[in-house]
């Protein structure tokens, strides 16, 4: 679509298009942020034992304490003790709990992108809908009748999903991004790695991260053992994660290349 624009000149994201990229990033930025503190948190927690147990020394009881007082001491020493046994365990699994739960997030920011991204692309460019693979389309009449051009994007929509959409990982997205002409190759091992955070997520969502004989099949390069629950360390994290922001990268290059204006147009130009 951009091929009447000069080969030579310098090309940004259209307006229109930047904002879907740009909640992505602020969203898995502030994931990220989340994880960083709750990281800091657990570990601050693991070791907050002493500190209630030394301040609790400090304030040595004597004769006249009462029975309320000393059941108080008691209680906030248990619940300290409760705590630090929690944060012990998810740091010895190296913050599995909380990795487990960045990755379901994660791929769900990554999905809702390309869903958002497709969608925004058919609403700024209607001409899109002449492709073969749009006309095509089976949707319900009374879709088109008496509805806002809301409830017919939302229709269109589904019925890509429906009808067009097929595989799993990249092979799934690429599917969508092909109707509004962001489709192209991705490297192996970033398909490989999103391939596995898309297996990892489903284990996570549906089987709470206990390994099953489909899963074994599925990720075979991650050795892990029929019943056991899934150790999503660091490394695994950042691993699966960083893929998601990479294919972002990689879409978002495809967009600008597709959908770009001259850094010198004004602010708003570039739909049709």
């Amino acid at each position: 679509m951009n091929s009447e624009l000069d080969p030579g000149a310098e090309t940004v994201m259209a307006p229109w298009l930047a904002d879907t990229f740009d909640d992505f990033v602020a969203f898995l930025r502030h994931q990220a942020e989340f994880v960083r503190v709750v990281h800091w948190s657990l570990y601050r927690t693991m070791h907050r034992l002493s500190l209630v147990r030394a301040l609790e020394d400090l304030d040595t009881p004597d004769e006249e304490e009462t029975a309320q007082r000393k059941q108080e001491r008691d209680e906030r020493i248990a619940s300290a003790e409760t705590q630090a046994a929690f944060a012990f365990s998810e740091v010895e699994s190296d913050y599995c709990t909380l990795h487990s739960q960045g990755l379901v997030m994660v791929w769900s920011a990554l999905n809702a992108l390309i869903d958002d991204l497709v969608r925004t692309c058919l609403s700024n460019h209607p001409s899109l809908l002449e492709s073969d693979s749009l006309s095509k389309l089976k949707i319900p009449l009374s879709a088109a009748i008496g509805s806002s051009e809301e409830d017919r994007l939302d229709r269109l929509f589904e019925a890509v999903e429906r009808e067009v959409t097929k595989g799993e990982g990249v092979n799934h997205f690429e599917s969508l991004l092909v109707v509004v002409n962001l489709s192209g190759a991705t490297e192996v091992s970033l398909k490989d790695d999103l391939y596995i955070l898309q297996k990892v997520r489903n284990l996570l969502a549906h089987r709470r991260g206990y390994v099953d004989r489909r899963f074994i099949r599925a990720c075979p390069s991650l050795d892990s053992t029929l019943g056991e629950r899934l150790i999503i360390d660091l490394d695994m994290y950042l691993r699966l994660a960083t893929a998601a922001v990479n294919y972002a990268g990689v879409v978002k290059e495809r967009a600008r290349y597709e959908y770009g204006v001259p850094r010198t147009e004004p602010e708003g130009a570039g739909s049709t």
